[in-house]
């Protein structure tokens, strides 16, 4: 399974912390040797995607979890985005939302007003 893994893109920590499971790396294997997308990132984001929106809520550690593999992934660009999709979750606490926020704006310049959009919409569901 190790060299399926690293054929994606991943580690093994994406099976450990949950985002992963045999089932869906089958099935991205099985597409991308068909020649569906050559893009390994797309399958890595569309992976966070799918685990955010099946999560009625997200707990510390999940979060911190995700965090760690968008942070070591080697596609920053869509680390970022995926951290985006992630800081959007709309049942994150603001504790959640703190912890998020510090860690995507070390991804550039361009999370500042990705941010600050976000704190305003909280702000306004807020009142």
């Amino acid at each position: 399974m190790h060299t399926e893994l690293t054929k994606l893109g991943y580690t093994e920590k994406w099976i450990r912390f949950g985002l992963l499971d045999q089932d869906i790396l089958t099935k991205q294997i099985i597409s991308f040797q068909n020649g569906d997308d050559s893009n390994t990132e797309h399958f890595r984001y569309q992976t966070f995607i799918n685990w955010l929106e099946t999560k009625a809520d997200v707990n510390d550690v999940e979060i911190q979890n995700f965090v760690e593999l968008a942070v070591e992934d080697k596609d920053q660009l869509m680390a970022g985005s995926a951290i985006v999709q992630l800081l959007r979750h709309p049942e994150i606490t603001d504790n959640q939302f703190k912890f998020i926020s510090e860690k995507l704006s070390t991804f550039g310049s361009w999370t500042k007003k990705v941010i600050e959009r976000e704190q305003l919409k909280r702000k306004s569901q807020h009142e």
